[in-house]
């Protein structure tokens, strides 16, 4: 699939995004880019979704959050429908979401958008960023190094080029294919647990070859490059709704995880960002965003925080 090609498909989801929402988020077109939103208030409109501040939420911020006024977040801009970039501008359910904990928390929210997923954690440590509400699902290797607030639940599947004769119904009916993922995610992980059923089983090993991007990924399927690709359950549909007749998903819903949010360790923030998600559970703002762009499954109850050794 062509990036062009990728370009054309993302058009599908925007209908009905407000300009209310668009004007508040970060434009991305490669690389990365921030924006700023508008001055915090108590009643924000977040894609024609009211969200207002909690000022007991809020109370629980670090001082030095307080003192900055704006929530620091760094963003995946190509993960349709979660984020991705339309007509220079980055939208998806996962902004709506990031605009809603700033909103509750009475923050400014700085997004920045880039396609360097690898780059995010590093950046939530150092202090550069203090968030990335980027679909991010716990690793005892991540809990390490950050935080992850909890808010939605997916599996992981796979999926190959239509008239492909590879069944994927079990996890090792994966193995001894070639299988583009993205670089530095958790698919990596899951392929490399996978791979020791493979080996348990006296099975080849999976081929595992990461790419930036989901653009990158489809293309490698595409061009025969690649015989799989996988992703989050909700993304690869997304995937191949948009590209009618190019792919085709196995039947595997593979560990089926909660992810979220990524705080920094250490600095007070993550009690208060997960206190804000319930927040939008509670008033039903997050069920509103969610069903604007389509997802009515994986939703969550209840926000929980993984911490290393809690």
């Amino acid at each position: 699939m062509t990036k062009r090609r990728m370009w054309q498909l993302q058009t599908y989801i925007a209908i009905g995004v407000s300009a209310v929402f668009l004007a508040a988020c970060g434009s991305s077109g490669g690389g990365s880019s921030s924006t700023t939103a508008g001055t915090a208030s108590k009643s924000t409109t977040i894609d024609g979704v009211k969200v207002s501040l909690d000022p007991h939420i809020a109370a629980e911020l670090p001082a030095a959050i307080k003192k900055s006024g704006t929530l620091k977040d760094i963003t995946y801009d190509n993960a349709p429908p979660d984020t991705f970039v339309l007509n220079g501008t980055t939208v998806g359910w996962e902004l709506d979401i990031g605009a809603g904990i700033a909103a509750v928390l009475g923050l400014k929210w700085d997004v920045t958008t880039s396609d360097a997923f690898e780059t995010f954690i590093p950046g939530i440590q150092n202090g550069k960023f203090n968030v990335s509400v980027s679909s991010l699902i716990e690793t005892p290797q991540r809990l390490q190094q950050i935080d992850v607030v909890t808010y939605y639940n997916v599996g992981t599947e796979f999926a190959a080029k239509a008239g492909s004769t590879i069944s994927v119904t079990t996890p090792t009916d994966v193995c001894g294919h070639t299988v583009a993922t993205l670089a530095g995610s958790a698919f990596v992980d899951q392929l490399n647990a996978i791979n020791k059923l493979c080996s348990t089983a006296g099975k080849p090993a999976i081929k595992i070859q990461p790419f930036p991007s989901a653009a990158n990924m489809t293309l490698a399927v595409s061009n025969g490059r690649d015989e799989l690709f996988t992703d989050s359950a909700n993304q690869l549909a997304y995937i191949i709704k948009q590209s009618p007749g190019q792919f085709v998903a196995g039947a595997l819903n593979y560990d089926p995880v909660a992810e979220g949010a990524g705080v920094t360790k250490g600095i007070g923030l993550t009690k208060p960002v997960a206190d804000a998600v319930n927040k939008l559970i509670q008033t039903g703002a997050y069920a509103a965003m969610m069903k604007k762009w389509g997802i009515n499954a994986g939703l969550v109850t209840t926000s929980h925080i993984y911490t290393a050794g809690g």
